[in-house]
């Protein structure tokens, strides 16, 4: 007897292999996903700092793993791997390379030509969001409380929040256009705010980058 081809291929399924005069519609879980329990469900996203060990199919999840020394991942994604840090060779080394981010690598030419501002814009925005994704997140009252300092008329909107992203859009934003003098401020104010461990990191890029700015203009002088 003829059956009717009754396989529907809906959702997140996609036609593996189209309904014949032998076989019914074949469906598999579209890319990205896989089969479980009878549904498609979504690859597991590997956040920065973490690769992916075994990168999903239609039939198996992602397996992340934490990028091992000398490698990273800059990247939320379900099959990007930890790939090895950029060697410097004869640049210097401004910020060493972690599981979330490369080495920053810089030349005395780029650095004492508005290179340093640049390279803290580019890094900053990291000691609040990939780092601390990956150990412990910051605390939402302590963010709040920066948050703050960076902006005195925000109180309100402060107030209403109860998530950290709308907080870290923010400092990402002001990061991008505060001049060099604030920038410099902020492991007092993030002092002031109960962040001492990401103070102590964003003072050491900063001794970092003016020492090796110091350094290159003896070489030029």
């Amino acid at each position: 007897m003829c059956l009717y081809c009754s396989n529907i291929c809906e959702g997140n399924r996609i036609v593996k292999e189209q309904c014949s005069a032998t076989h019914n519609r074949v469906c598999e879980c579209k890319e990205g996903y896989y089969w479980q329990d009878d549904f498609c469900i979504e690859h597991t996203q590997c956040p920065p700092g973490m690769g992916a060990k075994i990168i999903g199919n239609t039939q198996r999840n992602t397996q992340c793993k934490r990028c091992p020394s000398g490698t990273f991942s800059a990247e939320t994604s379900s099959s990007g791997q930890c790939i090895k840090h950029t060697d410097c060779g004869t640049l210097y080394v401004i910020h060493p390379g972690r599981t979330w981010h490369d080495s920053i690598c810089s030349s005395c030419d780029y650095l004492t030509d508005s290179g340093a501002l640049n390279i803290l814009r580019d890094v900053l925005p990291g000691f609040f969001t990939n780092q601390n994704r990956i150990f412990l997140p910051l605390k939402l009252s302590k963010l709040k409380r920066f948050v703050h300092l960076l902006c005195k008329d925000c109180r309100p909107w402060l107030q209403s929040l109860n998530s950290r992203a709308p907080l870290l859009q923010y400092i990402a934003e002001w990061i991008e256009k505060a001049p060099t003098h604030q920038l410099k401020a902020l492991p007092k104010m993030l002092q002031r705010s109960g962040l001492q461990n990401t103070a102590d990191k964003v003072q050491d890029l900063l001794t970092r980058i003016e020492e090796k700015v110091s350094v290159c203009l003896n070489i030029y002088n």
